[in-house]
């Protein structure tokens, strides 16, 4: 969530260009403008984003090595231990916003060597933009090209924080990689040897996946410029592997979990609709043309997209309903249909299920376990509902009715991207596990006393 919050707001352009590379943002027609120090520190955090979720990739393939070795060392992640785990990526990313905020700030010397090309590239002012950057080879009062030790030594910082998530995940992906292969050769069952390979393939996938989208290309981005070679042209690319990342990274699970496949084969269908009936059509460019252009400054022959236009206009200037568009928004809704009445139905069951439950005899600990799941599967219903399906299903209906909901499209792109992000907040929330972990994690930066969630349970049990 917080990523998606600091994506929005500073909509960065990521650019290497000559001895240079850095991320830059445009104040121009924003509050921050008169406020340096803000937009600054917005884009510092957004790179830290970055530490963040490399550390936060580590930690997950040494807790899932250690629930392949059935040893109890997942007893690290227990209790305590595991504010530790959960504060690592914090500190990585607070420790990369230092280190750009001390070394690679904005500075006039990096303003003149990028005024041009930010200008030709973007059309951006530099002196109206905040950015982290690093200029390696500069120019002395002779003219001699010497190295900013200062861009070098935040370049190195940056380095360091890499490497540490790189050697983790690939240390531990080997280990889990031989364990898994130990695992097979054991005397198990089918369905659990099945689901090892399955597990087996998927890592080796999420192995590669991080090393390609993330540790390669930006590894590229920072190296490059220091050695000469001049990689303006990977700027678009670099970016868009990074920004896609959190797409791709479930893709192996979806590919060789037979579970998640199956639902993969019913979501393929909503591609398959698309390339039928809502491909991209002269009626429909002329129809957007103008508007794309006033609203995102796009050239629509310069885009690609997929989307429907109910209403047509024939050569006489009447207005007829497209039964192309119409069959291809009916399959939409269609697919949406299915998991939204899915959700519903189900969420009722579980709900009634739960309060089944609570009127049983069970112990108090039980009944209010039982408790704060019915709570949290209430708002586990009504997220998905808010973010997802209320939005798409509007943004879908509306121009059917001919209401024109323009103004409501930033926000449903919003909603829809920070959805991940605010799904597991219930859990978090109602379930005293998760809830005493943060309220620890605060009382311990407060210097207050914690609460033991043993004890806590030990002593409700009692009773």
């Amino acid at each position: 969530m917080v990523y998606a919050i600091l994506d929005y707001l500073v909509q960065p352009y990521i650019h290497s260009y000559g001895a240079a590379f850095g991320m830059y943002m445009d104040l121009r027609g924003t509050i921050f403008e008169a406020y340096r120090i803000i937009p600054f520190l917005l884009v510092a955090a957004l790179c830290g984003s970055f530490c963040s979720t490399i550390y936060a990739i580590a930690i997950n393939f040494i807790y899932r090595f250690f629930a392949l070795e059935r040893e109890g060392r997942l007893r690290y992640f227990s209790g305590k231990r595991l504010l530790t785990w959960i504060f690592i990526p914090i500190v990585s990313a607070v420790l990369w916003v230092t280190n750009n905020s001390i070394w690679l700030s904005p500075n006039p010397e990096l303003n003149d060597y990028m005024r041009n090309r930010t200008r030709e590239k973007y059309e951006l002012d530099i002196d109206r933009t905040s950015y982290t950057a690093c200029l390696y080879w500069r120019i002395d009062q002779n003219g001699n090209q010497i190295l900013s030790w200062k861009d070098m030594i935040g370049a190195l910082g940056l380095y360091h924080m890499m490497t540490i998530p790189f050697v983790t995940i690939v240390y531990f992906g080997i280990k889990s990689y031989w364990k898994i292969k130990e695992i097979l050769k054991q005397g198990e069952s089918e369905y659990s040897k099945r689901l090892q390979i399955q597990l087996y393939k998927a890592l080796v996938a999420q192995t590669l996946i991080p090393m390609t989208f993330l540790f390669f290309p930006i590894g590229i981005f920072l190296t490059s410029p220091l050695i000469g070679i001049d990689i303006e042209w990977a700027s678009l690319p670099i970016t868009f592997l990074y920004a896609f990342y959190p797409a791709v990274d479930p893709i192996p699970n979806m590919i060789f979990i037979e579970e998640y496949r199956i639902a993969v084969h019913t979501g393929s269908g909503w591609v398959i609709n698309n390339w039928i009936f809502l491909r991209p059509d002269s009626e429909k460019t002329e129809y957007l043309r103008s508007r794309v252009k006033e609203k995102y400054d796009f050239d629509i022959d310069k885009t690609s997209y997929t989307g429907g236009l109910y209403w047509r206009t024939d050569p006489y200037g009447n207005q007829y309903l497209s039964m192309k568009d119409m069959i291809g928004a009916l399959g939409l809704n269609q697919l949406f249909a299915i998991p939204l009445v899915t959700i519903i139905y189900f969420g009722r069951k579980s709900y009634a299920k739960i309060k089944e439950l609570l009127k049983q005899g069970e112990s108090e600990y039980s009944k209010k376990l039982q408790l704060q799941l019915h709570k949290a599967l209430v708002a586990q219903t009504v997220i998905p509902m808010i973010f997802l399906f209320v939005p798409i299903g509007c943004f879908l209906t509306f121009p059917f009715f001919k209401i024109d909901i323009e103004w409501a499209s930033r926000l449903i792109t919003f909603l829809y991207t920070v959805y991940p992000a605010i799904d597991p907040i219930p859990t978090i929330v109602f379930i005293d596990n998760y809830r005493m972990a943060i309220s620890n994690f605060i009382r311990r930066i407060l210097g207050k006393p914690q609460i033991s969630i043993v004890s806590h349970e030990m002593t409700a049990d009692a009773h």
